[in-house]
C-alpha cells in the first residue's frame, strides 16, 4: 500500500511540476510576444524549409544507430520494420518519463519476433549513448552556456576531453558505466556486451544526427543573429555544438517530456551575446515546432508501415487475440 501510494504521489507531484513549468512558459511568451512574433517574421521560407529537410537527418540516423545495437545484441531487423518500429516508439519522448518510447519499442518489437529483453535494452543504450555522442558534440559551448566564454574558446576544453572520451567509449569500459547506469535506474543489466564494432558505428550514426540538428538550427539562427557578420564563425558553432549540448542535457530532465522548456532555456543562454533575447526565443520555439513536426512526420510513417505490416494491430484484432479460443471456454 505504501509503494501504491508514493506511486500515486510521483505521479501527480510529475504532472503539477509539468503544468508548473509550461504555465511559466506561457506567462513569459505572452509578455515578450510582440517582440518574439517579429522576429519570427525575420525567418526566410526558404530558411524554413532547409531546415525542416536537416531535421529529418537526425531521427533518421538515429534510428540506424539504434539498429546497430539490436543487431548486436542477435536481432537483425529489416530497414522497414526497425524504421516503424523506432519512428512510432519515438513519441514516447513526448509523456512525461524517462522509458515510454523503450516500451512502446519493446511492444512493436515483439510483433516483429524481437525479444523483448533486446528491444528493452537497445531502448535504452540508445538514450545512454545518445546523451554522450550529444554532450561529447556540445562540449565546445559549455563556456557559452556559463558565460564564460564564446563557442571559439570551448574549442580547446573539447580537444581535452577527447583522451577522456575515448577511455570512456573504449568497450570495457563503457560496458561497465552501461551496467552501473542499469543498476542505478534499477534495470537488469545486459548480459551481452557491445562489441567495439558497435560502438563506433552506432556513435557515428550519433554524432552525425546531432550535428544534422545543429545544422538545421543554424539556418534558422543566421536569419535571427545580429546584422553584423563578423560573429558567422562564432554563431555556426553555437549551433553545430550548442544544440547538441542543451538538447542532451535536456534528456537528463526525466520529469519533463522531451526537455520541454530545459533545451529551450538552455538555448537562450548559448545565443546571448550573439542575437537578441527574444531572438533567441524565436529561434527555441520555432526548433521546437520544427523538430516536433518531424517526429510527427516520421511517426506517421511508421505507424501507416506498422499497420500495413501487422506490427500494430487495429483494435478488432486486439479484441480477437485477447478473447478465450472455444477450447479455453469449455475448460
Amino acid at each position: 500500500m505504501a509503494a501504491a501510494t508514493k506511486r500515486r504521489v510521483l505521479f501527480v507531484l510529475r504532472w503539477v511540476l509539468i503544468g508548473a513549468a509550461l504555465v511559466a512558459v506561457v506567462i513569459a511568451l505572452i509578455a515578450n510576444w510582440g517582440a518574439v512574433s517579429t522576429q519570427l517574421g525575420r525567418v526566410s521560407l526558404t530558411s524554413l524549409v532547409l531546415s525542416t529537410l536537416l531535421a529529418f537527418i537526425s531521427p533518421i540516423v538515429t534510428m540506424l544507430g539504434w539498429r546497430v545495437l539490436l543487431e548486436d545484441s542477435g536481432s537483425k531487423v529489416p530497414l522497414g520494420p526497425a524504421s516503424s518500429i523506432f519512428f512510432v516508439g519515438q513519441l514516447g519522448k513526448y509523456v512525461p518519463g524517462s522509458v515510454w518510447s523503450v516500451v512502446v519499442q519493446t511492444e512493436m518489437g515483439a510483433a516483429a519476433k524481437i525479444p523483448r529483453r533486446t528491444s528493452a535494452i537497445a531502448g535504452l543504450l540508445t538514450i545512454v549513448l545518445s546523451a554522450i555522442a550529444g554532450l561529447a558534440v556540445g562540449i565546445p559551448a559549455f563556456p557559452a552556456l556559463l558565460g564564460t566564454g564564446g563557442v571559439s574558446s570551448g574549442v580547446w576544453m573539447g580537444i581535452a576531453v577527447v583522451p577522456l572520451l575515448l577511455i570512456l567509449l573504449y568497450p570495457p569500459v563503457l560496458n561497465r558505466v552501461i551496467r552501473l547506469v542499469f543498476t542505478v535506474a534499477k534495470r537488469e543489466a545486459p548480459t551481452h556486451d557491445i562489441s567495439g564494432k558497435a560502438i563506433l558505428i552506432t556513435m557515428a550514426w550519433f554524432i552525425f544526427g546531432w550535428i544534422a540538428s545543429g545544422a538545421s538550427i543554424w539556418v534558422l539562427a543566421r536569419d535571427l543573429a545580429h546584422p553584423d557578420r563578423s560573429q558567422e564563425l562564432e554563431l555556426a558553432m553555437a549551433s553545430l555544438s550548442g544544440f547538441p549540448l542543451a538538447a542532451s542535457l535536456g534528456m537528463f530532465s526525466f520529469i519533463m517530456p522531451a526537455g520541454v522548456g530545459v533545451r529551450e532555456g538552455l538555448l537562450v543562454l548559448v545565443y546571448r551575446g550573439l542575437m537578441y533575447v527574444s531572438a533567441a526565443s524565436a529561434l527555441a520555439i520555432l526548433s521546437r515546432f520544427i523538430l516536433t513536426l518531424v517526429d510527427i512526420v516520421c511517426a506517421v510513417f511508421g505507424w501507416v508501415w506498422g499497420r500495413s505490416h501487422h506490427l500494430i494491430a487495429a483494435r478488432s484484432e486486439r479484441r480477437a487475440n485477447a478473447a478465450p479460443s472455444p477450447a479455453e471456454r469449455v475448460e
